[in-house]
């Protein structure tokens, strides 16, 4: 789905949706500076959202409650390294030790769809950016933290000119088996997971 039609879609949800409560629905809702996670319609978005995880191939499978209610996104990369399947990770600051975290963040406003966010997050992160002639793979819906994740299979990725944020550490490829350590956070480490349990890496 190109990248307009997406953000058509999902403007065309929230106005079908909002026409139902328009009452609960506040001015600034669309805002970046409005206190988003609190806005009435939003709310009303996540708390019906799917309760179960899912794997989908296109964006158009994704279901329209969870595009309407996700509250964050990120982006799964993986390549082979030595024949074995490894995934791009960040290593940052969280609980006040450094943990390994799937790239991606919150959703800052209702009009931002599953890949406008994924994409930003991306960008601010490690200040680098996929073509979005790239297929991506699979979308991976994570019910309990309301996540949205774009799994690509890239194998010349490239992370040399990556320019890190400042809470971030480091930016490192790490294998499935790397999920024994208690290095991962622990959702993201419940995802990575869920990933590689259910779709298959092979090496293009």
């Amino acid at each position: 789905m190109r990248k307009e039609d997406e953000e058509e879609k999902i403007n065309g949800l929230i106005d079908d949706f909002s026409s139902f409560r328009i009452r609960k629905t506040c001015k600034e809702c669309f805002s970046t500076e409005h206190k988003f996670k609190f806005c009435p319609l939003f709310v009303d978005f996540k708390n019906n959202v799917s309760n179960s995880n899912y794997i989908v191939n296109n964006y158009d499978e994704i279901l329209e409650r969870d595009i309407l209610g996700f509250c964050a996104a990120g982006i799964f990369i993986v390549k082979h390294i030595d024949n074995e399947p490894h995934f791009l990770a960040l290593n940052e600051k969280r609980h006040n030790k450094l943990l390994y975290n799937i790239i991606g963040g919150k959703r800052e406003n209702l009009k931002e769809s599953p890949i406008n966010v994924a994409m930003r997050e991306f960008k601010e992160e490690t200040n680098l950016e996929i073509s979005m002639d790239e297929k991506i793979m699979k979308y991976v819906w994570f019910f309990k933290s309301k996540y949205i994740a774009l799994v690509y299979n890239l194998e010349n990725f490239n992370v040399s000119n990556a320019i890190l944020e400042k809470s971030v550490n480091s930016l490192d490829w790490k294998s499935f088996k790397d999920l024994d350590e208690k290095i991962f956070h622990f959702f993201s480490k419940e995802m990575i997971n869920y990933i590689f349990e259910n779709i298959s890496f092979e090496k293009k």
